[in-house]
């Protein structure tokens, strides 16, 4: 009867962590972040676009390995689940981000399952104390899960993702599935395939999980050997033939122009700085064969791509900070709470003690292999790449949390003398927690949209909206791309007939921007195409616009001018 009780009492909690991340997912979605960034509109207009037409806004039917958009061809699959939030809620702004909150949320689900099945009650005893209080060690085992979703639920690190359309979000939740389909797989075989079908849609979800996924599949595999070679072959196959089948696009578009095209513009590798490090302290070294040895460009490049993985786990990016990119981190806070440089360097100690333990080796295993996607590219330390990590984190935190309760309910003093008692260590810990996730809720809806509102892009919905009403009455509309991608903006807001967006959206040649869809041009240098004695309407940026009658003025939210417009 008392099984039956607590098991409730998990479910019920559980509950009650899924409809607190669902509250701060969706909550007011559509106004925080203050508005769209060119990325989010993009994925919009491509998903409005292929659902109207079947085309993508560059004309491409169907796209399976990339997505044209502004040269930095995308993977596709964010789009494709737009189009049913599109189809049933509109092209707008919470339809954008409806896939990357509910990803988000279902993210939270999947952990718990994951973190249980790592820590399941029949593994437990491996890490009990042979003493009278391992029990009370036990009991929080018991809970781990609850208390690893409860801080990925809270998580800024995954709520800033999950509260705007950020494709990395939805490869997340596919290789975080993965994971745990691969463990339950040992009991139930057939779950093996659909762990294949989860690690092989991530490719196709972020360019990040092309590296990590095929790294945590390896590491699964390796650390479970024995138990992976026990699963029926007839699966195993199964599993592999899916997982090549859904690679082959991928793995055959590798020496495309455009993949070699986004290799160069973002890889380590693809920098030829190291080479030119290396030539010249070969020169200096006079040139012999040891000086070549000792200082190929190999050690070179060595030493940028440890530089690169490290600075993920410097403290000002995990805890004091956060990634240097507003849209990526509100700035006033890490990646992670200040708390958990405590927890998480008990849980690590935890996990070393048993690191002959499977479980262990795994999440400390998966921990080393996160930074690796952010560490081969050149912006570093950069949280969306890294993402990868987060479940990990969460639950290397929530261990900790485990073993500083027990480590102190176990103490001497409390033994022996009970001065301490644990009703006041729970409220003490849990009063810490909820009032920096409280100053964190502040500085996410009160400082963070005021600070960094033009970071996305804000106030281009409301230059587009004027424009809509008043292009009638001008020969020629100039709107500045000084904040970039300006003509996205104007085919999401003015939701231009993707028809019509085709023929006048010439396909990829050379640059990101389109200069021109009809009569409006988003180059202000354009101007010297203007009819004399012509009306047109300008639309730049703070001082942009030398001359000519002002009629609005459009700010950002920390007051500073973002769009004035005028008329010529």
């Amino acid at each position: 009867m008392k099984k039956i009780k607590n098991s409730r009492l998990v479910w019920l909690v559980l509950g009650l962590v899924l409809l607190l991340a669902v509250f701060l997912r969706f909550y007011k979605l559509s106004q925080f972040p203050s508005s769209l960034y060119w990325e989010e509109a993009a994925l919009g207009y491509d998903a409005y676009s292929l659902l109207k037409t079947g085309r993508d806004h560059r004309g491409n039917s169907w796209p399976i390995v990339y997505l044209e958009s502004f040269m930095d061809f995308k993977p596709p699959l964010y789009v494709y689940t737009l189009i049913p939030s599109i189809a049933v809620f509109g092209l707008n702004e919470f339809s954008v981000r409806f896939p990357s909150a509910l990803f988000g949320t279902l993210t939270v689900l999947v952990v718990y399952f994951l973190t249980k099945e790592l820590f399941k009650s029949k593994n437990i005893d491996i890490y009990k104390d042979k003493n009278r209080y391992s029990k009370y060690s036990i009991l929080n085992f018991k809970y781990l899960p609850l208390i690893a979703v409860l801080l990925l639920a809270i998580s800024p690190w995954h709520l800033q993702f999950s509260r705007a359309a950020f494709e990395a979000n939805l490869a997340l939740f596919l290789t975080s599935t993965g994971a745990f389909l691969f463990l339950k797989s040992f009991k139930k075989n057939y779950l093996l395939i659909f762990s294949a079908g989860c690690f092989g849609l991530s490719l196709y979800a972020y360019h990040g999980a092309r590296v990590f996924s095929f790294l945590l599949v390896l590491i699964l595999t390796f650390v479970f050997l024995k138990r992976t070679l026990k699963i029926k072959k007839i699966i195993l196959i199964m599993a592999l033939a899916l997982g090549l089948v859904l690679s082959f696009p991928l793995i055959s578009s590798l020496k495309s122009g455009q993949v070699q095209q986004r290799f160069q513009e973002t890889s380590v590798f693809a920098t030829l700085d190291p080479v030119l490090e290396s030539n010249k302290k070969i020169e200096k070294d006079r040139s012999g064969v040891m000086a070549k040895v000792i200082h190929h460009r190999f050690w070179e490049y060595s030493r940028l791509f440890l530089n690169q993985y490290f600075t993920h786990f410097s403290g000002s990016f995990l805890f004091l900070s956060g990634d240097i990119n507003p849209r990526h981190s509100i700035q006033e806070f890490g990646q992670l709470y200040h708390w958990e440089i405590v927890t998480l360097i008990l849980g690590v100690v935890f996990l070393l003690k048993n690191f002959k333990r499977k479980q262990a080796q795994l999440i400390l295993a998966w921990l080393l292999i996160g930074p690796v996607p952010g560490a081969i590219t050149k912006a570093a330390p950069h949280s969306l790449r890294t993402i990868f990590s987060l479940p990990i984190f969460m639950i290397i935190s929530s261990l900790g949390l485990v073993g500083l309760f027990t480590a102190i309910s176990k103490s001497p003093i409390y033994i022996r003398k009970r001065l301490i008692n644990k009703k006041p260590l729970f409220l003490t810990v849990g009063f810490i927690i909820l009032i920096e996730f409280i100053f964190y809720l502040h500085f996410y809806y009160h400082h963070y949209p005021k600070l960094y509102s033009a970071y996305w892009q804000y106030g281009l919905k409301e230059a587009v909206g004027f424009i809509k009403e008043n292009e009638n009455k001008y020969e020629s509309i100039y709107l500045t791309n000084a904040y970039g991608r300006a003509y996205m903006y104007y085919l999401f807001y003015t939701q231009m007939d993707p028809l019509k967006a085709q023929d006048l959206v010439e396909p990829y040649k050379s640059t990101p921007d389109i200069p021109r869809l009809g009569k409006v041009f988003f180059n202000l240098e354009e101007d010297s195409l203007k009819k004399e004695g012509s009306k047109n309407l300008m639309v730049g940026s703070a001082g942009e616009i030398p001359a000519g009658r002002l009629l609005k003025t459009i700010n950002f939210l920390d007051e500073n001018v973002a769009f004035e417009i005028r008329e010529q």
